[in-house]
This record gives structure tokens, sequence and C-alpha cells, in this order.
């Protein structure tokens, strides 16, 4: 990010696929509502690359975060069947660190310090529900649309159970330390 120049920055993590014109689009969007941070793509999941290099996905791993009952933050959408239900543009909770175009101007916003983003204690999980609710906090919305794809392809769902096999050193009662810090140092309304 320190070294970018750009009016904006991409979140986008490693095992993703962005579809032509994804990013075109993300920008686009965040161009037209001024006083959106960030702007979330459409996620489909897919366990493998075909050797073809072409899909056939028609399941959703998410449109945004969003807190549902109990307090729990989630993918929008996750593993729905993608019937179109998501294509309209709305505003989500969250940006999602698989994918997501920020505007540098509200990052600059919510850094912790010269260099730091990220709250250190949300390292594994949580990032992203932090940075956006710190956006929030400042005012900004994160704004969603259909129109941009990516494909996340991953051979584990985002279970507990097969991200604590990625990181076996975090345990139960960690992460559930990490979900109740983000309310305590949050003023959720």
């Amino acid at each position: 990010i320190l070294l970018s120049r750009s009016d904006f920055i991409l979140f986008l993590s490693s095992d993703t696929i962005l579809e032509k014109n994804a990013l075109r689009m993300m920008v686009n969007e965040l161009v037209s509502h001024a006083g959106a941070a960030a702007c979330v793509p459409k996620i489909l999941q897919k366990s493998e690359l075909p050797s073809d290099n072409k899909f056939s996905v028609d399941t959703l791993y998410g449109t945004g975060i969003e807190v549902q009952r109990q307090k729990r933050f989630a993918l929008r959408g996750f593993d729905q069947e993608d019937r179109g239900q998501y294509d309209a543009p709305s505003e989500v909770f969250g940006l999602t660190g698989i994918c997501s175009l920020l505007r540098r101007e509200a990052l600059e916003q919510i850094k912790l310090s010269e260099s730091e983003y990220y709250v250190p204690l949300f390292t594994v999980f949580y990032g992203d529900v932090d940075l956006s609710w710190r956006l929030r906090n400042r005012g900004w919305k994160i704004i969603y649309t259909g129109s941009a794809w990516v494909y996340h392809i991953s051979a584990d769902l985002p279970f507990f159970g097969s991200l604590k096999n990625k990181f076996p050193e975090m345990q139960d009662h960690e992460i559930y330390f990490q979900h109740l810090w983000l309310w305590l140092v949050n003023d959720f309304h």
C-alpha cells in the first residue's frame, strides 16, 4: 500500500481469478459512489481450476460480509446456488479479504500508524471485519456489485474445521476471543 500511488487499492487473495473487466467494473462503482470506501464483487467458488480454464460455476462463495443473528459475521450468500438473487448492487456491512477494491483516501483515514492498517490481533481471522467496522465508523459505506465476478479456487470451504487445519495453533477460545474483541472495541449500532 505504501509503495503504490493509485487512488484505489485491490485486496486479492492468491487463490482467486478475476473475470475479464471485473476490476474496471469495481473502479466504476467506486467512482460513481463518492461515499463508498470499498467495492466487493460477486465471489464464486470452485474447488479446482479446470484444465481448459473455463468455469461452470453456479455456487456463491460470498457477496460481502453480513452481520447475522447472535452477532455472527458471515459471507453473504455463502454456499448458495447463484440464481441471480445477488445481481443488484447494494450496500453490505463489510468487505472481504478474498477480493475488495478500496479507496486510498478511506484507508488513510483508518490506518493505525504510518505503515499499519490491520490490528495485529486479527491477522488470521476477522481482519476484513475490523477494517469494515473502522471504515463504517468513519462514515464510509461498503458497496457490492454483482456485475464484477471473481472465482475463488479452494479445496477447503471456510468452516472453522478446515481453517483450524490450516492454522493449528489457533484454538477455539482464541477464535472466540477475536470475535468478542471486535464487539468490544467497535461501537456497533
